[in-house]
Formats: C-alpha cells, structure tokens, sequence
C-alpha cells in the first residue's frame, strides 16, 4: 500500500517502464513531471468520486457579507481540509449554488458533506490509491 506520494508516483512510473524517484524534488525528468503534475491529478481522482477516506461533515457560518441577488446567505467553503467538492448540504431539497469559494443559498444555518483535500496518503482507501496510480501513469 502506498505510503507517500513519491509512492504513488513510482507506481505509475513503473506502469510506464520508466525509473523510480527518490523524492518529488529530485532533478530528473520524471521527478520534475511528477512533482509538476502531482497535486492536479491528484485532486482530479478526490473531484470525481465520495471516496470514504475523504468525506467530511461540517457545520458552516454565515459570512457577514451577503450575495449581491437571489440568494440570503453566503458561506466561506472549509479550507481545512480543503473543500473539493460540496456533496451535499444536511437538507436535501436546499437550493444552493457555489461560486467560487463560496456557498450562496437562503438558509440561515449550514451543515454540510464534502470531498476534502487529504494529503496524508497513508490514509487513503487501497482502491484510491490504486486509482492515483493509474490516473499518474495516464497523464
């Protein structure tokens, strides 16, 4: 199982026939196209699908500011662990839509299920894991 992302990348390199890395800051040509691509396709693989080991829940607070039409209530999308993608908000039928780094909706108190940014990779699920490794090696 994977254990790092230089882990991860080695993987993918030895899908391709290519040599290891020792580090993502190593000075070869594929420590420098792994560390350039890493994080992208990384977050790519957390954007498209509720992986178990990503999911978190969280209950928001209303920004002073609010949006500037159709909606009541702004809210600042969690930066620990970084918001990847809302998946759903505590009630099903709550009209919302995010713009940027925000949450715009009418509903004055917030809860919500989102993919986050989980850079421990120890933790990641076999099959994620696995899934970076040949989104890595695709790329």
């Amino acid at each position: 199982m994977a254990t790092s992302a230089v882990d991860i990348c080695n993987s993918a390199l030895n899908m391709i026939g290519a040599s290891n890395i020792i580090s993502l800051d190593e000075d070869s040509k594929a420590g420098r196209i792994c560390k350039q691509r890493y994080e992208n396709v990384r977050d790519g693989v957390f954007r498209s699908h509720p992986w178990n080991c990503l999911v978190t829940r969280v209950q928001l607070s209303a920004d002073v500011a609010t949006p500037a039409f159709e909606f009541a209530y702004q809210y600042t999308l969690p930066a620990d662990p970084y918001c990847l993608r809302v998946l759903r908000l505590e009630f099903l039928d709550t009209v919302y839509r995010v713009e940027g780094r925000k949450l715009l909706t009418n509903e004055s108190t917030l809860k919500i299920q989102y993919v986050g940014r989980n850079e421990n990779v120890s933790t990641y699920d076999t099959l994620l894991a696995e899934t970076l490794v040949a989104a890595m090696a695709s790329d």
